[in-house]
């Protein structure tokens, strides 16, 4: 069994006869009428084992020389259980499939809106901001109250906050009153509230700040064109956000949070300094820094440099290690997180 993602490049686990006929670039190649054979086939390694590395510009041929070396191990009898071909395209599908999602949240109709047109239509924001508002009337909550917590959320988004701080800042009475708001929203799977992290008892610190996060990013587009009207909020609003650094890292700490509260008990740590993420398996919690964007210092790992099962999920597709804490391409961690067989999540 394979993954489907990878299926089109392995036929030959299938037939082997059907493996040069099929094969995405071999296919290919037969449709020109000159094909050449790269000398360095013949000095490519049979049976010693080793990790190579093939190098060059692109579209110089060095996908189709290893598809070619392929088709001459099956074709010397070499068992094509032992060859698997996994492309590196999926770095680019998933990176592309990800900043989309920043868009449309995963949301049919704004999925088929950009399909379409290249854009989220008003009336698709409208739809679902609506549908938030009308859910939250119907259990007797106040329009106004509704409009500022969203609109304090969304100005402090990342940062941890508690209800008094918010009430503060509102024309709200009591924080109890925030709380209340803030819970219906949760049961609505509008909002995740993430806890700090009690280390020792691998549970929520009732006592700390906690963050408030949408539970998906079009929900958050939705809400912003709600709270600031205007007549193109895809472009105004939308796409004005992530052409910022900075609110896009808020708006992909976010996701990465919601999408491992799927899976994990999911908390943030506050001690010395901040993790992003701290998930419970395994009866452990794992520390996980987001770096989306910007240069990495020193003293924003101090927290969770202090944890030897620490990682740091980056925007970039290589993995290596900063001040000794492995890195790896956030994309290759939430896609983990699918129900794949070859892609569940590994500590």
């Amino acid at each position: 069994m394979i993954d489907p993602r990878f299926r089109p490049h392995n036929i030959h686990k299938q037939d082997i006869k059907l493996f040069s006929e099929l094969d995405p670039n071999l296919s290919e190649l037969k449709r020109h009428p000159l094909v050449y054979r790269f000398p360095l086939l013949n000095r490519l390694p049979k049976e010693q084992p080793g990790i190579y590395t093939i190098t060059g510009g692109r579209q110089i041929g060095k996908t189709t020389v290893l598809k070619q070396w392929m088709a001459d191990l099956l074709a010397s009898g070499v068992d094509p259980n032992t060859i698997t071909y996994l492309t590196g395209e999926l770095v680019e599908r998933l990176d592309g499939a990800f900043r989309s999602y920043l868009l449309h949240g995963g949301y049919l109709t704004a999925i088929n809106d950009m399909e379409s047109d290249g854009r989220i239509h008003l009336s698709t924001f409208n739809t679902y901001a609506d549908w938030i508002r009308g859910d939250v009337l119907k259990h007797g909550k106040q329009e106004r109250f509704l409009m500022e917590i969203c609109d304090g959320i969304i100005k402090r988004y990342g940062t941890q906050i508690s209800w008094n701080s918010l009430a503060k800042d509102l024309s709200i009475d009591h924080p109890a009153t925030v709380a209340d708001y803030i819970e219906l929203l949760s049961g609505m799977d509008v909002l995740f509230v993430q806890p700090a992290l009690q280390e020792d008892r691998l549970s929520g610190a009732p006592k700390k700040a906690r963050k408030v996060l949408f539970i998906d990013p079009f929900i958050f587009h939705s809400l912003r064109s709600w709270l600031q009207p205007t007549g193109d909020p895809f472009q105004e609003l939308v796409r004005a956000f992530l052409a910022d650094p900075a609110s896009t890292g808020r708006l992909v700490e976010a996701c990465a949070v919601s999408h491992y509260a799927r899976f994990y008990p999911t908390y943030y740590i506050k001690a010395e300094g901040e993790v992003d993420i701290a998930y419970i398996s395994k009866g452990r919690f794992w520390p996980l820094e987001i770096k989306w964007t910007g240069q990495i210092r020193s003293k924003d790992l101090k927290q969770i440099s202090k944890y030897k099962n620490s990682r740091i999920a980056t925007r970039t597709g290589a993995q290596k290690r900063i001040h000794g804490i492995p890195t790896e391409p956030l994309v290759f961690l939430l896609f983990r997180l699918g129900p794949s067989p070859y892609t569940l999540h590994k500590e």
